[in-house]
């Protein structure tokens, strides 16, 4: 990257490593452009989980070169390469915001229509019953992937996992309570809150 050592504070990685084929020098290069007592955060996507499947099956690979299935997939190269220290990790849940139509900007494939076309209400009652699943039976349907915290950052609120995320824009959201539903303060989006079981 054409910018000198050390020279950033913070460095995020969202969804992105993922898509770079050179993925070691990748995390060797935020490593040099990050202060010594600077903070990295890295999200990427578990291959394991229902919804990168579907991504992957709906965009043909969705560019995604890199395959994490464990958490250590991502926190081994980055303390070895980046040389900052693993803070803490969250589960992602997901939105699938991108079978969303609201967010579609060229014809969807043929695919979607196992997703009533990217219609939000199906998408947001889909979700509440993966994450009913989950709790009622302990799977992970609902999961998308990894929040990691490196080096001087503190992990904000440990433990907690936000199960509200809108289909339409991918926000999380805190627990909370209140109806069933919730429109998305972000972008306006219709969603059901996530199941107390």
């Amino acid at each position: 990257m054409p910018f000198a050592s050390g020279a950033f504070h913070a460095v995020i990685s969202n969804h992105s490593l993922e898509h770079f084929v050179e993925f070691e020098a990748t995390v060797r290069e935020i490593g040099r452009v990050l202060r010594p007592d600077g903070a990295l955060y890295v999200a990427v996507p578990d291959v394991t989980t229902l919804t990168d499947r579907i991504y992957r099956w709906l965009g043909r690979g969705g560019g995604h070169v890199n395959a994490f299935r464990r958490p250590e997939d991502v926190i081994e190269p980055v303390e070895r390469l980046a040389g900052v220290r693993h803070r803490g990790t969250r589960p992602l849940i997901s939105g699938l915001s991108f079978l969303n139509a609201h967010n579609f900007s060229a014809r969807p494939p043929r695919k979607i229509a196992l997703f009533a076309f990217g219609n939000e209400r199906f998408l947001a009652t889909l979700l509440w019953t993966l994450k009913w699943l989950d709790r009622a039976a302990g799977t992970r349907l609902s999961h998308y992937g990894w929040a990691f915290y490196f080096g001087s950052v503190e992990m904000p609120r440990p433990g907690e996992v936000w199960h509200d995320v809108c289909v339409r824009c991918g926000a999380g959201h805190p627990p909370s309570r209140g109806g069933l539903t919730y429109r998305c303060p972000q972008c306006g989006g219709w969603n059901l809150r996530a199941p107390a079981i």
